[in-house]
């Protein structure tokens, strides 16, 4: 008995042996491409001050660091958390999340609303681009504690003449 296919049927038989025919080859699908940056072998957050009071403005850049010059990273997106969510000592006046595209350096800005002490942590997402495979990953890192305080308000009394 001879089978019967529709056109559509016949084509796509068609492409199905000509590529299991074809050498394997590495498919690539097209992004909308960020800033390529070198692999990210580390991610530093630097505060703009480790002891602020409670109003202050800090800013708290964030650096991708790379020894690696065979590969890539393509970083998607960057999120800057705090190790203290239930009660946050600082807020974002900055957007919490930024990308794509993600740079290598990203200065974000927070003011300290609480006193206590947090720490910041950075993970920025993204592919990573190593001897022709592409892989995801997220790189991680953390600053060193930020300290809030309340200010002090001292109040003196004035001592006059009459």
């Amino acid at each position: 008995m001879q089978r019967q296919f529709t056109g559509c049927q016949a084509l796509l038989l068609l492409i199905m042996v000509a590529c299991s025919l074809l050498p394997a080859a590495r498919v690539h699908v097209a992004h909308a491409q960020p800033f390529p940056v070198p692999a990210a072998e580390a991610v530093i957050i630097t505060p703009s001050a480790t002891r602020v009071m409670v109003g202050d403005l800090v800013t708290a850049t964030v650096t991708l660091i790379s020894t690696d010059d065979e590969c890539g990273f393509f970083a998607y997106d960057l999120t800057l958390s705090q190790t203290n969510t239930d009660s946050p000592v600082l807020a974002y006046v900055s957007p919490q999340k930024v990308g794509p595209p993600v740079s290598s350096t990203t200065i974000f800005t927070l003011t300290a609303v609480h006193s206590g002490t947090t720490t910041l942590q950075a993970s920025v997402f993204g592919e990573t681009q190593c001897n022709g495979g592409w892989q995801w990953t997220s790189k991680n890192g953390e600053s060193v504690p930020i300290v809030a305080v309340e200010p002090v308000h001292i109040f003196l009394p004035i001592v006059g003449s009459a």
